[in-house]
């Protein structure tokens, strides 16, 4: 039920997946600390890729990028 994601075909794939997650809090008691990693979340997914690619991280497709970024600006407000 799920897509193969290893040894795919292809000059520009990797055999090595890593999915990565951040769990945040809607409403931190650190109202400061809340908004330092929502700074750094929107950081890694926009102008962080740049950074990510240059260690051959694959980039984050425009929709879910678009998605996170969304959901970080929902909990700002």
């Amino acid at each position: 039920m799920a897509p193969k994601l290893l040894d795919l075909s292809g000059g520009r794939t990797w055999p090595i997946v890593l999915a990565s997650y951040a769990l945040i809090q809607q409403n931190p008691a650190d109202q400061a600390r809340g908004a330092a990693v929502r700074k750094f979340l929107k950081f890694a997914v926009s102008e962080g890729t740049e950074a990510a690619a240059l260690a051959f991280a694959a980039d984050l497709p425009a929709g879910p990028r678009a998605a996170v970024l969304a959901l970080l600006e929902r909990q700002s407000t």
